[in-house]
């Protein structure tokens, strides 16, 4: 986790989006203005694994399941990707 202003943050996210040729994504219509940058795209065959990074407030709740890190990496080593 990286913290720091809103900006700060965002900029770092378009820097390291695009050393790694990757795009960021933003919603200024979003009330918070939504930033993500995708670093892993779903595949067309099951099973399947994305990745994103996003700007968010510090302190989110949770939401990750109890088995999540088990499955992903279960995943990605059917799909020969590093976990």
């Amino acid at each position: 986790m990286i913290t720091g202003t809103r900006a700060q943050v965002t900029r770092l996210m378009h820097r390291r989006a695009e050393d790694a040729g990757e795009h960021v994504e933003e919603d200024l219509q979003h009330p918070l203005g939504h930033v993500r940058s995708q670093t892993l795209s779903r595949g067309t065959r099951f099973p399947v694994v994305e990745e994103f990074h996003v700007v968010a407030p510090s302190g989110v709740i949770e939401k990750q399941k109890k088995n999540f890190e088990e499955v992903w990496r279960e995943t990605c080593r059917q799909l020969q990707l590093p976990a």
